[in-house]
Formats: structure tokens, sequence, C-alpha cells
């Protein structure tokens, strides 16, 4: 088998969407949704972004060793046992399809019946150990989670993507920026904030 480490990093939009039909299926049944960068895809163009470089979903932390054995009985690559101790909110994988490495991004969250938000640790900064990094997302936003098509493909989304989006990146959603280039993102009273460079 290829060593992925060695296989140039996808940026294919039709490699991301085939991870996107893979995870919809492999996590039917559980806690998940897509968000972040796939999120404002599918909310601009109900497409993956060009150019993106992994896919990502938000899941229910009480799947996590779950979603981890998923991970290791498809013979995803990326050290899974060594994230899941080292790393509990936050799992990347890798997969290579058609000679490149593609890579999945999981986020999990905590769904505390108590509160009115839901609690995710990693994010942009992946400081998960600092309560002041963590996003709080309304769940109000969130649930109840409901199915769309996503360039032909079932996936998870929140109840609101278009407020999520807002939350995510401000009111300015819609137009594309270059991440790292034009904006930064920086997370301010557990709420994220675009910044611009």
């Amino acid at each position: 088998m290829t060593d992925d480490v060695k296989l140039k990093p996808a940026k294919d939009r039709d490699l991301n969407l085939q991870n996107v039909k893979l995870m919809s299926k492999l996590l039917k049944g559980l806690d998940h949704f897509i968000f972040f960068g796939t999120l404002l895809g599918f909310e601009r163009e109900r497409n993956v972004i060009q150019g993106d470089d992994d896919i990502d979903i938000l899941i229910d932390i009480k799947h996590r060793e779950e979603v981890a054995d998923i991970m290791r009985h498809r013979r995803f690559r990326g050290n899974i046992d060594r994230q899941t101790k080292r790393w509990p909110s936050f799992l990347s994988v890798r997969r290579p399809v058609e000679g490149q490495r593609t890579i999945i991004d999981i986020y999990f969250y905590d769904n505390d019946a108590d509160k009115d938000f839901i609690v995710e640790k990693w994010n942009f900064l992946g400081d998960f150990c600092n309560p002041e990094s963590h996003i709080h997302i309304p769940k109000s936003m969130i649930f109840p989670l409901r199915q769309e098509k996503m360039a032909g493909i079932d996936v998870s989304v929140p109840a609101d993507p278009a407020a999520c989006c807002v939350f995510l990146y401000g009111e300015g959603w819609n137009v594309p920026r270059q991440k790292g280039t034009e904006y930064k993102m920086i997370v301010d009273g557990n709420a994220p904030k675009l910044v611009p460079l």
C-alpha cells in the first residue's frame, strides 16, 4: 500500500465529495453534521469549496469510541489510537484516493442537556484544554439535524445552516476569502470571529 505521507495533499472538489459521501454512510445513525468550511461550501453552492484540503464534521462526543473503531476498521490513516488519547475532542484521518492524500477532520462536541449550546473545543485554534478557546454554538442553530443534498449526496446538516455560517464567519460569510492571507479566525467570548488581515 502507498505511504500516504508521500502523497500530494488533495485540493480536489470531487475527492472531497467522495469523502463526504463515505462519511455520511459510515456515520449514519450517529449525531453528526457537516460544519466549518464544509458547511460554508454547502450553504454557498451546495458543494464543497473548490481548493479546500479537507472536509469537516461535528459529532457528539458520546460516539467518540465508536467513530474511532469505524476509522480503524476502514483502515484510515492518522494514528487514531494516539489521537484518541491525546486529543479527545478531535480526530484527523487521512485516506488515499486516486493517488492523493485526502483529509477528514472530525470535531467532537459536548452536549450538556442543561445548557442551550453545544461546546466545540478544538475549532480553529486546537487549544482544547483552554475553556476560553471553546466555541459555544447555540443549540437552536443545530437541532433538530436534517438531511439535505450536497452535490447529489445525502448529508446531515444543522437546523439552520445560514445562521451557523453567520455565527462562524460573520455577516460576510457568503463572500469567498482566502484563509491565512485574507483573514484569520480567533475565538472571542466563546464565539468565533473572523479577523481580516
